[in-house]
């Protein structure tokens, strides 16, 4: 994977995060379930922090892969 693709990876679930953390906060919109009910927002907020949790997760796997590139005995 080359750098653009894993920056797009990790960038991708938090601007998820970011947009559901502002309408949980705000009020200012709503999120649709795909059979077309709202998400209440606890809900909202839960994806939310599921989606950092996700970006959290990746992006720690690609600090450790540099790590081991730059010094594969640790």
């Amino acid at each position: 994977m080359n750098n653009l693709e894993t920056f797009r990876t990790i960038k991708q679930p938090l601007d998820m995060a970011k947009i559901f953390l502002e309408i949980a906060l705000t009020g200012n919109g709503a999120v649709r379930r795909e059979n077309g009910t709202l998400m209440s927002r606890d809900e909202i907020l839960a994806d939310a922090f599921q989606n950092l949790d996700e970006a959290h997760t990746y992006l720690q796997e690609v600090f450790e892969e540099v790590e081991y590139e730059q010094n594969p005995l640790l």
